[in-house]
C-alpha cells in the first residue's frame, strides 16, 4: 500500500503538483491513498477499489482509509486493469499527443497576417 499524505500549505496556499511517487506506486500495483491536493485526484480517478482520496491534514480520514482497504482485502488483488487506464492519461504518447492538438487548435484560431509593407 502507498499512502501519499501531502498537504496544501497554510500561508501560501502551495501544494503538490503532480506527484510522480503516486504513478510510480500505481505502475507497481500498489492500492493507494492519497490527499485531495495538487494533482493526485486527477491522478487517481475516483475512490475505488484500489485507491482513496482523503481531505489532507486529516489523519482519521486516512486510519479509516487504511482500515476499510485492509478489512475489505480487495485492493490487494491485480491492479493492472485500473492501473492501466489511469497511467495512460500520463504517458509520454498522450502528452504529446494533447501538446499537438493544442497547438493545432491555437493556429487554426489565429487570424492570417498580411503580408509585410501591406
Amino acid at each position: 500500500m502507498y499512502v501519499q499524505p501531502s498537504l496544501i500549505a497554510p500561508k501560501t496556499f502551495q501544494e503538490e503538483g503532480l506527484p510522480i511517487a503516486v504513478l510510480e506506486a500505481m505502475a507497481v500495483g500498489l492500492p493507494l491513498i492519497v490527499t485531495r491536493t495538487g494533482g493526485m485526484p486527477e491522478i487517481v480517478g475516483e475512490d475505488n477499489t484500489f485507491a482513496r482520496i482523503v481531505p489532507d491534514q486529516n489523519a482519521d480520514a486516512i486510519f479509516r482509509a487504511l482500515k476499510e482497504m485492509f478489512v475489505a482485502g480487495k485492493c490487494f488483488q491485480d491492479t493492472a486493469a485500473y492501473s492501466s487506464v489511469r497511467l495512460a492519461a500520463f504517458s509520454a504518447a498522450k502528452q504529446l499527443h494533447d501538446l499537438k492538438s493544442a497547438y493545432a487548435l491555437a493556429l487554426t484560431n489565429c487570424p492570417p497576417t498580411a503580408p509585410a509593407g501591406k
